[in-house]
């Protein structure tokens, strides 16, 4: 059993995120969904993008900071795009950090101003093949940086070419790959 951090996308705290957090609850685990955006949540990305860079990254990220540092035990991050890029942020420097599980996003270390990955957190990457915000240069960085401490990395690609394909109440939805991300994300916890 893993206690999840998993943080929402630039849409916010949408009822997917619930959904999804329930499903790693169905199976044991205890699952933190911080809302950094106070209630807010947003239908396309264009508003959510403004909501989120209105706030400013520096910002969201410390915010995410203050909520981590107040959580202890075996940590994995995890979040949905955006989410994501601070789950990788926080497993990379929490001291409790146990593992990451990044969907739809991925950064190189440097844009995180991270020197090094830890080597005892492995990473779960999950995107569609033709996702339009997908960097496939990002993942590599990543992988590299994962696989040199020696922590291990999977990164797993969709048939698609949306985005948040896990998330019921989108048009980018995905009923086949959403249940298989979420099979896949179970069994890595269940390893880690």
């Amino acid at each position: 059993m893993a206690h999840i951090v998993l943080f929402h996308s630039a849409l916010g705290l949408r009822p997917g995120v619930h959904n999804f957090a329930e499903q790693l609850q169905k199976a044991g685990h205890v699952v933190t969904t911080p809302d950094l955006y106070g209630g807010e949540v947003f239908e396309d990305y264009k508003a959510g993008n403004k909501k989120w860079f209105s706030m400013g990254i520096p910002a969201i990220m410390q915010q995410a900071q203050t909520i981590a540092a107040e959580l202890s035990g075996n940590l994995v991050f995890a979040g949905f795009s955006n989410g994501a890029a601070i789950a990788e942020l926080l497993a990379a420097t929490h001291p409790q950090a146990k593992a990451a599980l990044l969907m739809h996003g991925a950064l190189p270390l440097d844009m995180l101003q991270v020197a090094k990955w830890p080597k005892h957190a492995p990473v779960q990457l999950h995107y569609n093949n033709k996702d339009p915000f997908r960097n496939p240069d990002n993942d590599a960085a990543l992988k590299e940086s994962v696989r040199a401490s020696g922590a291990s990395f999977e990164e797993f690609l969709y048939e698609g070419h949306t985005h948040l394909f896990a998330d019921p109440d989108l048009p980018d939805y995905s009923q086949e790959s959403a249940e298989l991300m979420l099979e896949r994300a179970l069994h890595f916890l269940k390893q880690t």
